[in-house]
């Protein structure tokens, strides 16, 4: 007999995400991704000026602001036919760039460490570390509804290990903090930039405050390689079997990113059946089947089928997985799979744990990317190109961008100079969207075929592969 479980919120930081699952004799069957909420953020820019996008789309999200405010100037430029000055793509590169590492280190050490690190262990701890000894007070506390026990999990249970995980767990969120100081610098504040406008970047650069920027990035780094890399590497050797759980299609998409350098770092394509295809951005599209809205994309809670506030994009009809994984896999990047070959004999693929791995692996990458970028920008020219915003343009225009959990596009059509149609096409949306048909969504697709002999142990699967994904569903739902 099958039983129906559901996990309602999935989240750490958000309540918009429910999941459920059809498990029968110890094997998930089906599954169904929900989107909860509906925002309406591109109804919102309709009859609006386009630069107003600029700063309205920032505030879809409280976590990837920055993207979505480089996706939308990029839009409108192409909109307003601007091209902008070198030094305005150098600084948006390092604003960019800083604020995916920063979000790799927030998914890893503050969403998904404390699904397999027992932080119980912590309870035992006899040290000064105030941060830790917090934890310990939380954890003996009577009522303890935050962090309870899995008695039957595989979980970190080594206390030198849970300490320093707990440890790292702390020092992500100030080396985060730090690293906001970094993006403040050359964006004027954050979140939420002010500097990025159409044009370039507002901001008065100096040298000292590049060199701010490059202490900023020398702190990160020396996170990253020291504690974010080895405490992923301690989770891959303690489960190796995630390298085989959660695995989708692999048909992956990317688009070409941080693009200062002699090629791109991140390039664009298709990849599907190992092999790597142009992108063809005619084959893009939402389908809204399963989600609430009607044919003409207008709210329509109570739909039959619908089960879902995420519309559900398609390439060519397919769905297709973004990510730092997909992106490594489109740009032929060896380190992965030199990083892979030492947990898990065989391709490289979509998994739970690739996913987890890819993303510190990017981390270095993109590093590497901005300290070489700081010493190509040009002091005394031009950030920012004037735009004249009194222009009537009618037409339509789009952009895309990187965010870190996946790739994103933003398209803009007015008439008369306003807004006529905005639309956002985010990497939750992409990995999060529903099923069409016959066609499970990714997500979806990752947890069919689970297995496990209790229900506690399919719960606790499902939340460490869709957290894998780093569900982000205020942009998804957007």
């Amino acid at each position: 007999m099958s039983k129906n479980l559901k996990i309602d919120p999935l989240t750490r930081i958000e309540g918009h995400l429910k999941i459920s699952v059809e498990e029968e004799a110890g094997t998930v069957k089906d599954a169904k991704v929900h989107g909860e909420m509906y925002r309406g953020f591109e109804k919102i820019l309709h009859g609006r000026h386009p630069f107003d996008a600029a700063r309205i789309t920032q505030r879809v999200c409280g976590i990837c602001h920055e993207v979505h405010g480089v996706a939308s100037v990029k839009a409108i430029e192409n909109l307003y036919k601007v091209d902008v000055p070198f030094n305005g793509l150098i600084l948006r590169d390092l604003i960019l760039g800083l604020h995916v590492i920063t979000d790799h280190i927030i998914h890893f050490y503050n969403l998904c460490l404390p699904d397999y690190v027992d932080f119980n262990v912590i309870s035992e701890y006899s040290g000064s570390d105030r941060n830790l000894l917090k934890i310990k007070e939380l954890i003996t506390r009577p009522s303890n509804p935050f962090l309870k026990r899995k008695e039957n999990a595989k979980l970190i249970r080594n206390e030198d290990l849970c300490i320093r995980m707990v440890r790292n767990y702390f020092k992500a969120i100030d080396v985060r903090s730090k690293a906001a100081s970094g993006l403040a610098i050359l964006g004027a504040k954050t979140p939420f930039c002010q500097a990025l406008l159409p044009g370039g970047i507002t901001t008065d650069v100096t040298l000292d405050s590049l060199y701010k920027y490059h202490k900023v990035l020398e702190e990160t780094a020396d996170f990253v390689i020291q504690d974010y890399y080895a405490d992923v590497q301690i989770l891959c050797e303690y489960f190796p079997e995630y390298f085989g759980i959660g695995s989708t299609y692999d048909r992956f998409f990317g688009y070409e990113s941080l693009s200062m350098s002699w090629e791109p770092l991140f390039k664009e394509g298709v990849l599907h059946d190992s092999k790597l295809y142009p992108m063809d951005y005619n084959k893009i599209s939402e389908r809204l089947a399963s989600s609430y809205y009607d044919d003409e994309g207008k709210p329509y809670y109570g739909k039959n089928h619908a089960y879902s506030w995420i519309k559900a994009p398609r390439y060519d009809g397919l769905p297709m997985e973004t990510g730092p994984i997909a992106r490594l896999l489109i740009s032929h990047n060896k380190t992965i799979s030199t990083e892979t070959a030492k947990y898990y004999q065989g391709d490289v693929l979509s998994s739970t744990m690739s996913r987890l791995l890819a993303r510190v692996v990017e981390c270095k990458i993109i590093l590497k990317y901005l300290f070489d970028l700081i010493s190509k920008y040009r002091p005394g020219d031009d950030n920012i190109v004037t735009v004249d915003p009194n222009q009537n343009i009618t037409g339509s225009a789009f952009a895309t961008s990187i965010a870190a959990r996946g790739d994103l596009m933003h398209k803009i059509s007015t008439v008369d100079g306003r807004i006529d149609e905005y639309n956002m096409v985010m990497p939750s949306t992409w990995n999060f969207g529903p099923s069409t048909g016959s066609m499970k969504g990714i997500v979806e697709k990752a947890l069919i075929g689970v297995k496990s002999s209790d229900e506690a142990s399919i719960k606790l699967h499902t939340e460490r592969i869709v957290r894998s994904f780093d569900p982000c569903t205020a942009c998804s739902i957007h």
